[in-house]
């Protein structure tokens, strides 16, 4: 598990980094060549190297004033969490490339229907073009996630270009039903829409309601008062993505009913970081749910 290899300073210690001081850090995993460091703002930084001042990280930290977290430390399950929504968003983008590639040679040479997940975009027929040896992919900055996209046939004066994302809508194949698709609204906004992507991608499917909405007269101790969406996993868990009555996001991981892992809030109102901050308890129950790794045994001489 993430949070039980992150340092933190003991007695007020800190790091001192260009982008300030860091009151935490995960170091970099073996074969990887970053560490993540917590600044006292709360922003997560990368330090790139597997070695500090010509050291190994853990040992870098530990003379810096830095020990192992103790369980329940509160800077500790803070960079736990940013890591797995960066590792969520990661996630989906890598979902999208596969699924992108399967719906391209699975409707290659057909006429499809484009549904925008966009309400108020019509929906277009499109020719899905036969598989290339290559990938591509929509780097989107506005939106901090890059989406797997379908290369479409170009059609002259359409708006829709060469290739449609699936992060922007559904591919709906000749015997499909278009018009059942979910539509995201102005009350479901960036949540709904980070939902859509999420199992366009492949990641779950939509069960229940297909939409965001509040509940009327809802009693103070209700879960979800402005509304709840469910993606029902391959293995028959659910991922309920709610908004409380302070309007705060909010994501529980159910296995047989019961609660296996949840987490609340959002680092930014866009796209990736919502897809993210969904996506990560898909992450953290991915590490609960893998076998503990072996250490091996020393040889005795």
């Amino acid at each position: 598990m993430k949070v039980s290899n992150v340092y933190v300073g003991i007695n007020g210690a800190t790091i001192g980094l260009t982008s300030g001081k860091a009151i935490a850090a995960y170091p970099a995993r073996k074969g990887e060549d970053k560490s993540h460091f917590l600044m006292e703002s709360g922003k997560l930084v990368q330090v790139k190297g597997a070695r500090i001042n010509g050291v190994g990280v853990p040992r870098f930290l530990k003379e810096s004033g830095f020990e192992l977290a103790q369980p329940g430390d509160s800077n500790a399950e803070r960079v736990a969490d940013l890591l797995d929504v960066r590792e969520g968003t990661e996630l989906v983008e890598a979902a999208s490339q596969t699924k992108a590639a399967e719906l391209q040679k699975k409707f290659a040479g057909q006429d499809c229907t484009f549904v925008p997940f966009d309400e108020s975009r019509p929906c277009v027929t499109v020719k899905v073009e036969a598989p290339r040896n290559s990938r591509s992919m929509l780097l989107d900055l506005s939106t901090g996630f890059s989406s797997g996209v379908i290369d479409i046939a170009y059609v002259p004066g359409r708006d829709i270009g060469m290739e449609v994302a699936l992060s922007s809508g559904w591919l709906v194949g000749p015997a499909g039903d278009a018009g059942s698709m979910p539509r995201n609204t102005d009350y479901g906004g960036i949540v709904e829409k980070a939902v859509y992507v999420i199992c366009n991608c492949g990641l779950g499917a939509l069960v229940g309601a297909q939409n965001l909405v509040p509940l009327d007269n809802a009693p103070e101790d209700a879960p979800f008062p402005r509304g709840l969406l469910e993606i029902a996993q391959a293995n028959g868990d659910i991922v309920q993505v709610g908004i409380t009555g302070v309007d705060e996001l909010e994501v529980v991981y159910r296995r047989a009913g019961e609660v296996l892992y949840s987490r609340s809030g959002m680092a930014k109102p866009r796209l990736g970081e919502v897809i993210g901050a969904i996506a990560a308890v898909l992450v953290r129950v991915g590490e609960l749910d893998a076998p503990p790794v072996k250490k091996a045994l020393k040889k005795t001489s």
